[in-house]
């Protein structure tokens, strides 16, 4: 091959050319921050610290100041993950960034049981959404924290895109337990 041979693989030549950059999830050389977190961990300290939502483009602009992502890594974990809240079009938080987290958890979980045992059938995000925000206090809901608190919820399982059904583990806490007995009520 004459004179062109390719150079060694060793620590000089990795030094000397910067392949690095493009291993996924690499702390770039400037990084205080040596640990290795997962991509999940980095994106929930970023939006816990922003204590607003967070659009995938500033969430991706933090992450690239200490590490080298794909942008559609991002956009997918953030969209896939049930630990992070859409609550607008590619607008994300956390949990502890709503505002009387666990009061409207308990609302979304109340009507979404009190529906589903009334009508013996699964039940839609979108219409205990759409039935929420319409009473008092139901203004801040979005699509993506009533299927965050569906999803996350023991009380449901996910059956498809938006759907899900009452855990059957669950149910015996919500029947009548005896005659004359009602069981929990809950006012809707």
């Amino acid at each position: 091959l004459g004179g062109i041979c390719p150079p060694k693989i060793g620590t000089e030549w990795l030094g000397r050319n910067s392949y690095k950059k493009f291993e996924i999830g690499t702390v770039k050389e400037n990084s205080s921050n040596t640990d290795r977190l997962s991509l999940d961990e980095i994106i929930n300290e970023i939006l816990a610290h922003s204590k607003k939502p967070m659009h995938v483009r500033d969430v991706l602009k933090e992450i690239r100041k200490n590490r080298e992502y794909p942008e559609y890594t991002i956009a997918q974990r953030l969209s896939n993950s049930l630990e992070f809240i859409r609550t607008a079009p590619a607008t994300y938080t956390v949990k502890d960034n709503i505002d009387d987290y666990v009061s409207k958890k308990n609302n979304v979980i109340e009507f979404a049981k009190s529906w589903s045992l009334l009508k013996e059938r699964d039940i839609s995000a979108f219409l205990v959404y759409e039935v929420l925000r319409n009473r008092a206090g139901g203004e801040e809901l979005s699509l993506g924290f009533v299927n965050h608190i569906l999803g996350t919820s023991v009380e449901f399982v996910k059956q498809n895109s938006g759907i899900y059904r009452i855990n059957s583990k669950c149910i015996n806490n919500y029947l009548p337990r005896s005659e004359g007995e009602t069981g929990r009520e809950v006012g809707y």
